[in-house]
């Protein structure tokens, strides 16, 4: 199982990837909900999905829409991650568990994927 972030801005899903990675989370990236789906579509149904709203090809509202027609993919759990600041009901969105509001700290960050994820599965790392 693996964690999907899909965010637009390279610098911050670099960022969240790494620190992920580092505590020993498997992570894949996409920088925007088509390229998330086609993921979707090659791997297994990751743990968790971390999603920012704005972005281009696809946002991130489109993209929760196209999850949630999908049977196969349509419980997998949603934090969304975003700058944005909305009044909205996500009772029609039931796979959103959190929103998390731009800027993330990386205490934050770790603490809601431990929540949904549980602890990380240290791989073991061969050292050069």
């Amino acid at each position: 199982m693996y964690i999907l972030t899909v965010e637009d801005d390279i610098a911050i899903r670099e960022s969240i990837r790494e620190i992920l990675e580092s505590v020993g989370y498997l992570v894949e990236t996409a920088c925007n909900g088509q390229e998330a789906l086609d993921v979707l579509h090659c791997k297994t149904k990751p743990s968790l999905i971390l999603l920012d709203l704005m972005m281009p090809v696809m946002n991130g509202w489109q993209f929760i829409d196209e999850v949630i027609k999908d049977e196969s993919l349509s419980t997998v759990p949603i934090i969304i991650i975003s700058a944005v600041t909305f009044q909205g009901v996500l009772g029609d969105k039931p796979n959103i568990i959190k929103v998390i509001k731009k800027p993330v700290s990386i205490e934050q960050l770790l603490r809601v994927v431990k929540e949904v994820c549980g602890n990380p599965i240290k791989q073991n790392r061969v050292e050069p």
